[in-house]
């Protein structure tokens, strides 16, 4: 089972909210867990974030303008993942909620979701935007899981609208890209 950590500012709660929705199906098949953590104060990481974040396999960050003020501490909590992220200890996914400046930060090198970066925001279907999360965090929980790729659109019944496409930045030396070559020509995956 793969763990998730929620990384969000406090006005990003709904959203939040929302993916825990989406991917409860997930959960209860014993394919992912997380809770996400209260918010703290201003510069403190608690000692039950600290332990969340150290068990953590996944974490998503709830990109937008309001967390980028990195308030409630965020800023810790933000350098804690990006750092276990860099020496490949936990997987970092921004997932991009609304149009900000993210691009030149230090997770913009991290693959995002929805595919390309595009916030969720400015889809014209929300099941749509929501799907394309929901197979990008699975990715990233099979990888997690099993060390490659998922082969399959999931558990029996379960159907994928559409192929996934590479994310913006997946070039082959960024750490997607890497992970899906590594995996492909491991003998035996």
């Amino acid at each position: 089972m793969a763990r998730l950590y929620y990384s969000f500012s406090v006005a990003d709660g709904e959203v939040c909210a929302e993916l825990r929705r989406r991917l409860a199906a997930w959960r209860r098949a014993g394919i992912l867990d997380g809770e996400p953590g209260p918010r703290h104060e201003p510069d403190e990481l608690t000692t039950t974030t600290s332990t969340r974040l150290d068990q953590a396999d996944i974490a998503v960050l709830f990109v937008s303008r309001m967390y980028l003020r990195l308030e409630g501490g965020l800023e810790e909590e933000l350098r804690w993942i990006l750092d276990s992220a860099e020496r490949e200890q936990t997987w970092c996914v921004p997932l991009i909620i609304e149009e900000c400046e993210w691009l030149g930060r230090r997770f913009a090198k991290f693959p995002v979701v929805p595919v390309g970066g595009r916030p969720l925001e400015d889809w014209e279907s929300a099941d749509d935007a929501w799907t394309d999360v929901v197979d990008g965090l699975l990715d990233v929980t099979h990888r997690v899981r099993f060390g490659r790729p998922r082969t399959s659109p999931g558990p029996p019944g379960a159907r994928r609208s559409r192929p996934r496409r590479r994310p913006v930045g997946s070039s082959p030396s960024s750490p997607w890209t890497s992970a899906c070559i590594a995996s492909a020509s491991t003998p035996g995956t």
